[in-house]
């Protein structure tokens, strides 16, 4: 017969910490998640910080896979990066996994605990990794509040091609997905 589309949400997939398949799952982004903003570096150095592939790839774990898979792609990223490429700079380092980890853990727990849709949740994930972030660094030694205020509007003043690229294509690829995913034979 005709294909028709099956009307469940289908993302977030909420595997537990027990499911070896989470562990797969976070592998495979966390290893395009080291490449992609490599590619991006080798463009040109402000590509990365322009385009912000690193925070794309964990809001989308976070989306598809909800709060244990965003956690943990956005805890491991920074560091595998950093270990193997020397990515983000140690400078930039704690700014970065502290936002990696609100970014995965904020977009999943939005989707699969209080199913809000795909740019809300994006959106939601930003401004509190953001808000997070610079409640972190002001506990830092050396960063006060004219510091932190302005490595956070730097990085959005900078940044703001990939925030909206982010609020754009996530919703759009999350769609396509579903729709590719819950279509029957």
């Amino acid at each position: 017969m005709g294909r028709t589309l099956s009307r469940q949400m289908t993302f977030p997939a909420m595997i537990p910490f027990t499911n070896a398949r989470l562990y797969v799952y976070a592998a495979c982004f966390v290893a395009a998640d080291v490449a992609i903003p490599r590619f991006f570096h080798w463009l040109h150095p402000l590509a990365g910080p322009l385009f912000q592939p690193m925070y794309f790839i964990i809001l989308l774990a976070g989306l598809m896979m909800g709060w244990r898979g965003g956690l943990l792609v956005g805890i491991a990223t920074p560091l595998v990066s950093f270990v193997l490429s020397g990515m983000p700079p140690h400078a930039v380092l704690p700014r970065v996994f502290m936002e990696c980890v609100c970014y995965g853990f904020i977009a999943g727990m939005m989707r699969e605990r209080y199913r809000t849709n795909t740019v809300v949740s994006v959106v939601t994930a930003i401004i509190a990794g953001r808000i997070v972030t610079a409640a972190f660094l002001l506990l830092l030694p050396g960063y006060g509040i004219p510091a932190v205020s302005e490595i956070m509007w730097g990085a959005v003043n900078l940044g703001w091609p990939g925030i909206g690229l982010q609020i754009i294509l996530l919703p759009l690829m999350l769609h396509l997905l579903e729709y590719n995913i819950c279509k029957e034979s």
